[in-house]
């Protein structure tokens, strides 16, 4: 999940935020972290990429500042199964937080 922060100082800024995602051939997913990292083999071929600069209005409500965040949100994350299909490897959603986990009393 993109963090708030990084586009209130975008905004502020007047910088634009620039996602960045790679993925490596041969990597094995780990299933039992929370996370599902992936864990490439040494020496593998990968692939680096980067999105289309966002640049945040300055005078933007709550409801579409949170559109933005949810627009580099989805980008980022098709970007990053784009090329995890190119590689083969299989597409992974996100999962739970531990911080969701609490709440939700599964902790």
């Amino acid at each position: 999940k993109l963090s708030h922060s990084a586009l209130y100082f975008a905004q502020k800024s007047g910088k634009p935020i620039i996602g960045m995602t790679y993925s490596i051939k041969g990597s094995k997913l780990v299933n039992r972290s929370w996370d599902k990292m992936m864990l490439p083999p040494l020496f593998s071929q990968g692939i680096a990429s980067t999105t289309e600069p966002f640049y945040i209005p300055s005078n933007l409500t709550e409801e579409e500042f949170e559109q933005y965040r949810l627009k580099i949100e989805r980008t980022m994350r098709e970007l990053t199964w784009k090329i995890d299909k190119e590689l083969g490897i299989p597409k992974v959603e996100a999962g739970i937080t531990a911080k969701e986990k609490k709440y939700k009393g599964q902790i």
